[in-house]
């Protein structure tokens, strides 16, 4: 599992959220805008995120203004 340290940030932040609404699950949405309190840089943080799609851990709407966790994310999320 070679993450780096923002797609770290970024899972840590699932895993924040997620505790807080009953524990991790794959399907569990965040808002773009949500994330992106994470770092002043919202194009940095959209890579990261599109890295995160690409590799299965997240999937994205069609307007690209959520992100699910994958059943494949709800483990790496759990794992962080």
């Amino acid at each position: 599992m070679d993450l780096s340290k923002l797609d770290q940030v970024i899972l840590a932040r699932f895993q924040e959220r997620t505790q807080r609404s009953g524990g991790v699950q794959p399907g569990y949405g965040m808002r773009f805008t949500a994330l992106s309190y994470l770092l002043p840089s919202s194009a940095d943080l959209k890579k990261a995120l599109d890295s995160l799609v690409e590799r299965g851990v997240l999937k994205v709407n069609e307007a690209g203004t959520w992100y699910y966790l994958t059943e494949s994310g709800a483990e790496w999320v759990k794992a962080a």
